[in-house]
């Protein structure tokens, strides 16, 4: 007999006991919350009688969410008991306390695991009842390596063939039982998406409970169909679906249904699989000679490093791994962002800057997961000293494919309770109408506020696990005006056919597309962002290529406003002015209202025309172009600069630039020509200064050469008088120069003391 032979025999001896366990009862799903962060909460509600144990089954992704999150009511006056899970220890862990190995080499392996136990061996021609002593692999006939038992019997050591085996029984009924939970821990980890939960429940009577959790979900989207009006403005339709996925092992009957707007902050740590610590060794004798220390290098006294986040400093613990996420294509930090340290067991989320930290990591090996709904995950491996380690991640957006999609009407497969009819917008006689997309089709939902988040509530809702669906959640009338919008950065030349939505519908509506439709016609798709009640959105469907739009280049203007010198400080004020004409050309036959969107400069306000409405990146003006016509529009941005500048420090020409500065008061002017005026005296004095001091250093220069001529030749010589002549001549000529350029000097600081004099009194107005 083969291992994996003996081992099925095991199991169909072991599946009436599964198949009890599987019957266990279970409670069934009730209520689903839906968020925008990627969760849900799922509550079961149900019977109990006396003391019970439901059972409920996740995965092990999901058993991570349920043991943070779970939480569980018995209504009756009974108490909650224990809460039993199978372990996610490694499998070679979990089985050292039973006679199974997690890498079978084959069935002698089990023998010999089971040294000792009585064993009851049948073969074709007997039946043996023995102590197994080993099992080992020799040659066999054919020179074929196979295994043999060698058992202990009636006081003879026999070895039996295992390959002529054809069953073997366990006499210890302890043994048997260590197998069948061997063998269901083997079973438990080749199923990742099974671990059953079981819940118990404490009390007498009949009791109702409830247990409520947190897993990951995908997120719920939004679709919408836009229905045009027939004139340029009056009232559409809107009908709004939800997209929604039963992930969950369970199928839902009469499920209450929540979608929530809101994100709250979620992540995932890991409290499913076992955590050791890994404890010292300590020797039984206390002798053992000391060993020598190598000292760690010393650090400031804060002991931690810095994170630098957008300008902002956190402090990074030596014992820490943090760092900051962000958007690979955009290089925005991502908050709420899941990160989770593989090895340590441990997690944590982003905060509103990105950055996260997970405290008290012990040196070695651990990789860094990082998950975010919307993106694709991340993972790095790092290597972890004794000090702070900064690991920092760029994630890339990703996008999410639906499973099959159910459309919620008349199938089986989901129902729900509807109650709100629409009337009829178009003539629905036969032959000749266009669809109505609305007609037939009414709200499942009831919408209302969760604090700072919304909702919609669409009750009893069912539909099959691993199943999709599509949920009307708006069917509402809207205020609608048909325009025009020209947004240079989608087309340059021709504007987009658009409306502006004004939503009357009492609702808020998540953002999500649009598919418009036009005297029943599809006439483009659009994208709606997130629109409380009241508030009103532009969209946009499709090109109009009768109005052609021609913009120039711009340019800027720069003039001075004001100027005036206080405490020696000139201060101007210039005034920037940008300006863009754009020429609008309606070749169609009927008048046109064109919403023109304008970039807005930082830093810059608006001169004119007046804007009907402005974001927080453009200007939005509203004018008409007849049929036929030709308009011009030219925005004007200003921005006042100021500039101030200390006079004692600026140079002499740039004096004259101010001076020169044609925009400025005359008496600001006048004062600066004056200071031109000290200035330009001050640089000439000191001009000559440094003429005369030249020419001091050259006579020095003169007179070091002929005292060197002096000594080498014979002082009776005519050479000699000569040279000495033009030495007592230049002596009187340097005096002369030293007094003016003591002169100078004198000149030099007066008119220093005069120029900082004027200018640090000066004040001008």
């Amino acid at each position: 007999m083969s291992y994996r032979q003996f081992l099925v025999g095991l199991l169909f001896v072991l599946l009436p006991l599964s198949a009890a366990a599987q019957s266990e009862p279970t409670i069934p799903i009730e209520k689903v919350v839906f968020f925008k962060s990627g969760v849900s909460y799922v509550e079961h509600r149900g019977q109990v009688q006396g003391t019970e144990t439901m059972m409920l089954r996740f995965s092990d992704e999901q058993m991570k969410d349920v043991l943070k999150s779970l939480v569980l009511q018995d209504k009756g006056g009974g108490t909650v008991g224990t809460i039993s899970y199978p372990s996610q220890d490694p499998l070679r862990r979990t089985l050292e306390g039973y006679p199974l190995s997690d890498d079978p080499e084959g069935f002698g392996t089990l023998i010999n695991q089971v040294r000792g136990a009585n064993l009851q061996i049948n073969t074709a021609g007997e039946s043996v009842t023995g102590t197994a002593v080993s099992a080992e692999r020799r040659d066999g006939p054919n020179d074929a390596e196979q295994w043999y038992l060698n058992l202990y019997s009636d006081g003879t050591l026999r070895s039996i063939a295992l390959d002529s085996v054809q069953s073997l029984r366990f006499e210890d009924p302890d043994l048997q039982e260590r197998m069948r939970k061997g063998l269901e821990a083997v079973a438990a980890s080749r199923n990742g998406d099974n671990k059953p939960v079981r819940l118990r429940f404490d009390g007498t009577g009949s009791r109702r409970v409830r247990v409520g959790y947190v897993v990951q979900a995908p997120v719920w989207k939004t679709s919408y169909r836009l229905l045009l009006p027939d004139e340029n403005e009056g009232e559409g339709q809107i009908q709004g679906w939800a997209i929604v996925e039963n992930q969950t092992d369970a199928d839902w009957s009469g499920v209450d249904l929540t979608l929530v707007s809101g994100r709250p902050v979620s992540f995932v740590q890991d409290l499913y699989e076992p955590t050791y610590v890994e404890r010292p060794v300590v020797s039984p004798t206390s002798d053992r000679p000391l060993r020598p220390k190598q000292h760690e290098e010393g650090m400031d006294a804060s002991g931690d490093s810095r994170i630098e986040v957008g300008g902002s400093t956190s402090r990074l613990d030596s014992r820490s791994i943090g760092g900051v996420v962000r958007d690979a294509t955009t290089g925005e930090a991502l908050p709420g962002v899941n990160v989770a340290l593989s090895g340590a067991g441990r997690g944590t989320a982003t905060d509103q800057q990105g950055r996260y930290e997970i405290q008290d990591v012990s040196p070695g090996s651990y990789t860094v997961d990082v998950s975010f709904v919307g993106y694709q995950s991340a993972e790095k491996t790092v290597q972890k000293g004794k000090s702070a380690l900064r690991v920092d991640a760029a994630l890339q957006p990703s996008t999410q494919e639906m499973e099959e999609v159910v459309t919620v009407g008349y199938g089986r497969d989901v129902s729900f309770n509807a109650s709100l009819d629409l009337d009829d917008r178009l003539d629905t006689s036969e032959g000749s109408a266009p669809t109505d997309p609305t007609q037939g089709v009414s709200s499942a939902a009831t919408a209302a506020e969760a604090g700072a988040f919304f909702q919609y509530q669409v009750g009893d809702v069912t539909l099959d696990r691993r199943q999709s669906a599509m949920l009307p959640i708006v069917t509402e009338s809207v205020q609608i005006e048909r325009l025009s919008i020209y947004d240079p950065s989608l087309h340059e030349r021709h504007p987009l056919q658009g409306a502006r939505l004004e939503n009357t519908t009492g609702r808020h509506l998540a953002a999500g597309p649009v598919t418009v439709l036009d005297e029943g016609g599809y006439a483009g798709d659009a994208r709606l962002s997130d629109t409380p009640p009241g508030d009103t959105r532009y969209v946009s469907y499709a090109l109009n290529q009768d109005v052609q739009i021609n913009r120039n280049d711009g340019g800027t203007e720069e003039t001075v406003e004001t100027g005036k010198i206080v405490g020696g400080v000139l201060q101007i004020s210039r005034r920037r002015v940008a300006s863009q004409t754009y020429t609008v050309e309606n070749d169609g036959d009927t008048d046109v209202t064109l919403i023109l969107e304008h970039p807005r400069r930082g830093g810059w306000s608006l001169v004119g025309p007046e804007a009907e409405e402005q974001t927080a990146s453009v200007y939005r003006f509203r004018t008409t172009i007849d049929a036929g016509a030709t308009e011009t529009l030219t925005v004007e941005q200003e921005r006042t600069v100021s500039e101030r500048r200390q006079l004692a420090d600026a140079s002499r020409d740039r004096l004259l630039s101010y001076a020169r500065t044609g925009d400025l008061p005359d008496d600001v002017r006048d004062a600066l020509e004056k200071a031109v005026e000290l200035q330009r005296s001050l640089a000439q004095t000191n001009e000559d200064l440094q003429q005369a001091e030249q020419q001091l250093q050259r006579y020095r220069d003169t007179q070091s050469r002929i005292r060197e001529n002096m000594n080498t030749i014979d002082s009776e010589t005519e050479y000699y008088q000569r040279l000495l002549n033009k030495l007592r001549a230049q002596e009187d000529e340097i005096e002369e120069l030293q007094d003016r350029i003591a002169s100078l000097e004198r000149q030099k600081s007066e008119q220093q003391d005069r120029l900082d004099s004027y200018l640090q009194d000066l004040d001008v107005r």
